[in-house]
């Protein structure tokens, strides 16, 4: 072995250490910008309703709180309740001008029973 074959070695390890650092570097960077980017678009955690609401007094604000209404349902129920004097039984929320099919049944667990309702 020649005397300028000796020093190759320490400096291949070297070079072998310096490029298996650079790419763990290099992974660590993609999963953190990877992280960053996806952690920008996750939406804000949902707000949950924990009580259930009088359809008949429940304010539009508090309406756009149930699964599926949003703000302008919450305002189109308000206003059929006003005009109707009030709601009798949940079935009325199935009309198709109010929330449509099945809505009665998907927000039953949210509204508290109306008088009348044999529901």
């Amino acid at each position: 072995m020649s005397p300028d074959r000796k020093d190759e070695r320490p400096l291949i390890g070297w070079a072998v250490l310096t490029a298996l650092s650079v790419t763990v570097l290099a992974a660590l960077g993609f999963f953190w910008l990877r992280e960053r980017s996806t952690a920008s678009e996750r939406k804000p955690p949902a707000r949950e309703l924990r009580l259930r609401l009088n359809i008949n007094t429940a304010g539009a604000e508090e309406l756009d709180l149930l699964p599926g209404v949003g703000a302008s349902r919450a305002a189109k129920l308000v206003e059929a309740r006003t005009k109707r004097g009030g709601f009798k039984r949940l079935a009325e929320l199935d009309e198709p001008g109010l929330l449509g099919a099945g809505a009665s049944a998907r927000l039953e667990p949210y509204l508290e029973p109306l008088p009348g309702d044999s529901r």
